[in-house]
């Protein structure tokens, strides 16, 4: 399947991720009258409608041939697609985007046996709740070493460390936030994914920082670099957050080569 548009479509708009577009895919030599199933988290960007054999299977989000009107949305559904009589799958996607830097489909489309993705499913989904225990253990016992020892900063900047990773954890390839909070604001969504890019190297460096003692008020080679990776964490993340999603989705390159840089 064709992935993003913005190389596909020599329009402005599309080369920027705006625009709408329909995909056609026509799957054959299936099982007749049998049910298969995509999971479509983080499979479309950012709304659509997803139709088997011409019936309406899923939604994300309003999908416009508008572009301008779409409400962008991610899904943690999984879309049940029966084939045919004949072993056939005929899908059509009408997909819409005005937020994201791209457009289009998002990664491949996994075909299965609706009984095999929906094990899948619960397997993932029970994995993705004891990584996000193990990361929410680590930071309550830092943070309770920083009460405890009255006020150990080291301990609380690697909490908010653990923090960061864990809210990567429950928002990025499983979502455990939209399985609970299907209907949050899509700028909401994407900006705590992005969290972890700032906000793990700023508050690692703060915990580094105090744990060797690195004096931000003398200009060693030390202390410019912690506090280059801190300032820089600060304006990212600051950034971030008060622009508007379509704006702040144009920072996740330069946030990635500040989180690669700065471990």
């Amino acid at each position: 399947v064709p992935s993003v548009w913005n190389t596909l479509v020599d329009t402005p708009a599309a080369k920027n991720g705006k625009g709408a577009a329909t995909y056609h895919l026509r799957i054959e030599n299936l099982k007749p009258n049998f049910r298969y199933a995509f999971f479509m988290f983080n499979k479309v960007i950012t709304a659509a409608n997803l139709y088997c054999n011409g019936k309406l299977v899923f939604s994300q989000g309003y999908a416009s041939e508008k572009y301008t009107e779409t409400v962008s949305r991610r899904s943690m559904n999984i879309a049940v697609l029966e084939s045919d009589s004949a072993g056939i799958i005929d899908l059509v996607f009408h997909i819409s985007n005005n937020a994201y830097r791209k457009g289009g489909m998002h990664g491949a489309l996994k075909l299965t046996e609706e009984k095999h993705l929906r094990r899948w499913f619960t397997l993932k989904f029970n994995y993705s709740f004891f990584y996000a225990g193990a990361l929410l253990s680590v930071m309550i016992y830092h943070l309770s070493l920083f009460l405890l020892r009255k006020y150990d900063w080291t301990s609380f900047y690697f909490s908010l460390f653990s923090f960061a990773i864990l809210i990567r954890g429950i928002t990025a390839d499983f979502s455990l936030v939209l399985f609970y909070l299907p209907d949050m604001p899509y700028g909401i969504d994407m900006k705590l994914e992005y969290t972890v890019m700032f906000m793990a190297p700023l508050f690692f460096m703060l915990h580094l920082s105090l744990l060797y003692d690195i004096d931000f008020k003398v200009n060693t080679p030390k202390s410019v670099i912690a506090k280059s990776i801190v300032y820089a964490g600060s304006v990212l993340g600051l950034a971030i957050w008060i622009l508007p999603v379509r704006l702040a989705n144009m920072l996740v390159i330069p946030s990635l080569c500040y989180f690669f840089l700065s471990f």
